[in-house]
């Protein structure tokens, strides 16, 4: 497991790094820090109080990761809760940038982004992962610019039931729908846009599930 720390050259541990305080370490320990922008360093505790959360460490060895390749997924805004295991599994599979957007079928509007981003946090320590997704919420109007723009090429996931000729070609970029899938109209934006269709299987994944489950093939 590695540490979330925002400035690891900063040798001081402070009351604000409580991902450290969890691990109670001691005099001598030797933990692994990162700062989540692809440095992992090995460090060893100087002292530390845990009542104060307080404490200090010299920098053993710090090696700095290569970018990863660019993973991204546009979903369809989902259920707090599904929102919530989505964000959980895109740092195990590496995907580099989540864009919500709002979609006729999406059944909820206020995202908490800094409650999300912890949740990233949490999840790149557990998984090893050196490099924390981006997050963002646009509209459909944005959503258009990127699906305009000459650097966005990607695929739509979709109900199997739809009947859609899937793409054969592995994209970058995935849009998922919600729950409820995608409304005619929408669809209609995303043919018009010659985005290909694509179906994982032929059963139903969850929306949360699905981009997921893509950049696994």
């Amino acid at each position: 497991m590695i540490i979330f720390k925002s400035n690891i050259n900063n040798c001081t541990i402070t009351k604000e790094d409580t991902h450290i305080k969890t691990i109670r370490p001691k005099e001598g320990d030797i933990l692994r820090l990162t700062d989540l922008k692809g440095t992992i360093a090995t460090v060893k505790i100087i002292n530390y109080d845990f009542k104060n959360g307080i404490g200090a460490y010299i920098i053993v060895e710090q090696v700095k990761s290569e970018p990863l390749p660019g993973k991204v997924l546009i979903q369809a805004i989902i259920d707090k809760n599904y929102l919530d295991k989505l964000c959980e599994l895109l740092p195990i599979n590496n995907i580099t940038h989540l864009t919500l957007v709002q979609s006729d079928y999406s059944n909820s509007t206020n995202i908490n982004i800094d409650r999300l981003k912890l949740i990233l946090i949490r999840s790149c320590e557990q998984s090893e992962n050196p490099y924390l997704p981006t997050i963002e919420v646009i509209d459909k109007i944005k959503l258009t610019q990127y699906l305009e723009s000459n650097n966005i090429m990607g695929t739509v996931l979709e109900l199997p039931t739809k009947n859609i000729k899937p793409s054969l070609t592995k994209m970058d970029t995935i849009i998922v729908g919600p729950e409820g899938g995608f409304s005619d109209s929408e669809i209609k934006f995303f043919e018009d846009k010659q985005y290909p269709f694509y179906s994982i299987k032929c059963n139903v994944l969850p929306a949360w599930l699905a981009g997921y489950s893509y950049f696994l093939q």
